[in-house]
This record gives C-alpha cells, structure tokens and sequence, in this order.
C-alpha cells in the first residue's frame, strides 16, 4: 500500500483559514532569511517591512537585504506589486505602527481618537 501526501501549490480560497495557512508558507519559504536578519525583517502575512537604525551602515545593510529578499522572491517565483512598495523610507508607517529612526511609537493621528 502506498500512501502519498498532498502539497499544494495554490492557496485554496474556499479555506475557512486560509490567512493562516498563508502565514505559515511565507514563515517557512522565508525562515532562513527572516533568521539572518531577525532583528531588521519582519512580517504580517503579506505585509513586510526592513527597518533599520539611520546613516551609511545601515543604509548598506538594508540595500543588501533588500536585494537577498528580492532574490527570494524571484527564486520562489512570488510578485510584488510596486504600486504598494516604498523603499529607502525615513519614516514608515507599519501595521498602524510609526517606525522612524528615533523607534517605534504609535501613529499620533490614531492616538487621537484615543483621548
């Protein structure tokens, strides 16, 4: 008896967790590069952000794992639509999160439906 087992290589809309099932491919296609870089890279099922501390060091790193994601990608064959991208941001908002060189805080125009 021979017994096979199934990958694959579609997301299946009619999935009830779909979102999830995403995550968990982009984690493991990704887990290498996401662990070389841990403390830059990061994402949220397919929203991705490189942040990085300010000046040349940290320009150069974020232009070389920019390029070791972009060459991921294109090995993967996964797209990006460059319509949503921004590259080399001073200041980014991520996740309703502001991230600047200064840290991370909380959007302030969020902040004032709070109060």
């Amino acid at each position: 008896m021979i017994f096979r087992t199934h990958i694959p290589c579609v997301v299946y809309f009619g999935l009830k967790n779909t979102s999830s099932f995403f995550q968990r491919i982009i984690t493991h296609k990704f887990q290498p590069l996401m662990q070389k870089y841990e403390p830059y890279l990061s994402n949220y099922l397919n929203n991705w952000i490189i942040a990085m501390p300010g000046g040349n060091k940290g320009l150069t790193l974020h232009q070389r794992i920019m390029h070791e994601f972009l060459d991921l990608l294109q090995k993967l064959s996964y797209f990006l639509k460059l319509g949503k991208c921004e590259f080399e941001q001073p200041t980014e908002e991520f996740l309703r999160w502001l991230i600047t060189s200064d840290g991370i805080t909380m959007d302030p125009s969020k902040a004032e439906g709070l109060a």
